[in-house]
């Protein structure tokens, strides 16, 4: 797995010290400290930004790590890593996006690592969370009329159900928030 790690090393100094080496380890990770040129950031399978670069998740969405109570605007994310326990679950009631907990450190660098890879291997299921969500967003007066047994085909009705499903981060069984850490 490819993973753009966009760090402005003022940003998160020491979390970017003490975890890249870890993470490069693991996956082929390409850090990014400015802004990128678009062709070389696409070939990444994902890319991981810190809660203070919303500007370049709403350019290029990915996956925001929220390190503590400050919680940027999430709209164009595509997931979540928070730290914080508190944070998390006031997320988790209140958005409908893919959430990670997993507190910094936590048990080990290594551990976080390994959490933040297994979440970041997903980002191909958040897109279709992601591009759901915005569909029903977009058309959710039709879905109504879609689910209706009197004015929908079978047919009709069995496609919104699952844009409903996916949109709810239901697709396959998976559930949009997680915590894997303590």
């Amino acid at each position: 797995m490819r993973v753009n790690w966009f760090f402005p090393l003022a940003d998160a100094e020491e979390y970017s010290h003490r975890l890249l080496p870890v993470l490069r380890s693991r996956a082929e990770v390409v850090l990014w400290t400015t802004a990128p040129a678009w062709a070389d950031f696409n070939q990444a399978d994902v890319t991981v930004y810190p809660a203070a670069s919303a500007e370049m998740n709403r350019l290029h969405p990915g996956i925001v790590v929220v390190p503590g109570e400050n919680v940027p605007d999430l709209r164009h994310a595509l997931a979540a890593v928070v730290h914080e326990r508190d944070v998390f679950e006031r997320l988790k009631a209140a958005n409908r996006l893919p959430l990670l907990h997993a507190p910094w450190p936590g048990d080990s660098v290594e551990r976080y690592a390994e959490m933040l890879l297994q979440f970041a291997a997903e980002a191909p299921r958040f897109v279709a969370v992601r591009t759901a969500r915005d569909l029903t967003d977009l058309v959710a007066s039709e879905l109504s009329i879609w689910l209706e047994p009197s004015t929908a085909t079978p047919w009709l009705r069995q496609v919104a159900q699952e844009i409903q499903a996916i949109s709810a981060g239901s697709d396959n069984g998976a559930t949009p928030a997680k915590a894997l850490a303590a």
